[in-house]
């Protein structure tokens, strides 16, 4: 009787150590190693937050000189950019049409670009797909140099998990800068890439990614009654665009 009683206690301690060991060896509660490669690889430095200052510049003729005088505006507003490749003496960068554009004929703009190391840059405008379905602008910003984003190989399937780094509403700091996930939908009826990948104000410009942190689209638009269903260029009118554009002003 004693020795059965000696070995249930001896079986209860080895179960009780092996109970102890396994919990011991294993990942703590709530990691996610899918998380943690997102977080190793995801290309956050390659965004640039867009900052667009509007002013008025009256010009006018002093004996026979033209003369110009800048008249600030008070407003501001926001955008999103990424690099998409380096110079020799800066990057070229993709955002959203519309941000390069002036809200009047009469009014130029400085566009300001901020890396989330906090540095600035400003930029100006290389090229402009001005149709309301693509809205894309490339811009040239001189001793910027960030890593630039990978460009995907292929469109995404419908379904598709994707990625988006942007500053909706303006939401961007030092350091800091909003991750959004959505999945791509297919496209529109107005020949625009759907995504289903919550958006605001600011998110303009911003990159779509796939599950391999490559860009497969933009963001330009969202839906007015449903934010969370945005626009974008189709995968291969933006890829066209950037491959056209580094081509041409690959040497700046």
């Amino acid at each position: 009787m004693k020795l059965k009683i000696i070995l249930l206690i001896a079986a209860s301690f080895l179960i009780s150590t092996c109970a102890f060991n396994f919990n011991f060896d294993r990942a703590p509660v709530g990691y996610n190693y899918e998380t943690e490669r997102t977080v190793k690889h995801l290309p956050r430095d390659s965004f640039l937050h867009v900052l667009v200052k509007e002013y008025y510049e009256h010009c006018y003729m002093v004996d026979g000189k033209k003369k110009c005088i800048t008249l600030k505006r008070g407003g501001a507003s926001s955008g999103s950019a990424f690099v998409v490749y380096n110079t020799p003496s800066g990057s070229l960068v993709i955002t959203a049409n519309h941000i390069c554009r002036p809200s009047s004929e009469n009014t130029k703009q400085k566009l300001i670009l901020t890396a989330l190391t906090g540095e600035e840059f400003e930029a100006k405008i290389l090229e402009r797909d001005k149709k309301r379905q693509n809205d894309i602008c490339m811009l040239y910003a001189e001793d910027l140099n960030k890593p630039p984003v990978k460009l995907a190989l292929n469109s995404p399937m419908p379904g598709a998990k994707l990625f988006n780094i942007a500053a909706p509403a303006g939401i961007f700091n030092k350091g800091m800068v909003p991750i959004l996930e959505g999945r791509y939908n297919g496209i529109s009826f107005h020949g625009c890439a759907m995504y289903s990948i919550p958006a605001a104000g600011g998110s303009s410009g911003s990159m779509v990614l796939n599950n391999n942190f490559e860009l497969v689209g933009l963001i330009h638009s969202l839906h007015v009654r449903f934010p969370t269903i945005t626009l974008g260029p189709k995968f291969k009118v933006i890829s066209k665009f950037i491959r056209d554009g580094i081509k041409k002003h690959s040497d700046l």
